[in-house]
């Protein structure tokens, strides 16, 4: 038993070796920088909004915000991407660009009127990442 340990440890240790690069290779994706956020003034404020948060993005950010709201709201907003990588892996050189355009998010904030308190019904479609 003593002799196996050994032996099984040296064994998992090079299939995990095996096994570095494809993880690797997934691990990067939240690196790229390719995510998007919830509302344009919220990604203008670089996601400081929870404490700011009264429009259709306080569904995302802040949820008890949306009982500021006293008025119907739709939103909807497109996102352009232009993303360049070029790099060289074990002499050989690739690179490859994207450029689109497409639609994030649509929202709907409708306030019900109440005599004390608030009551917001919000229903939207948000894009959190592109791949």
């Amino acid at each position: 038993m003593k002799v196996r340990l050994p032996a099984v440890l040296v064994v998992i240790g090079l299939l995990s070796l095996i096994a570095a690069p494809r993880v690797q290779a997934q691990s990067e994706i939240p690196l790229l920088g390719v995510t998007y956020g919830v509302g344009v003034r919220a990604i203008g404020m670089g996601g400081a909004f929870v404490g700011l948060a009264d429009d259709y993005a306080a569904t995302y950010w802040n949820p008890a915000g949306l009982g500021q709201i006293r008025r119907m709201e739709l939103t909807g907003s497109v996102s352009s991407l232009r993303f360049q990588n070029q790099t060289t892996y074990f002499g050989n050189p690739s690179s490859e660009e994207t450029s689109n355009t497409q639609f994030q998010s649509v929202g709907f904030v409708f306030p019900v009127p109440t005599y004390r308190g608030s009551l917001v019904f919000s229903l939207g479609y948000n894009k959190v990442a592109s791949f």
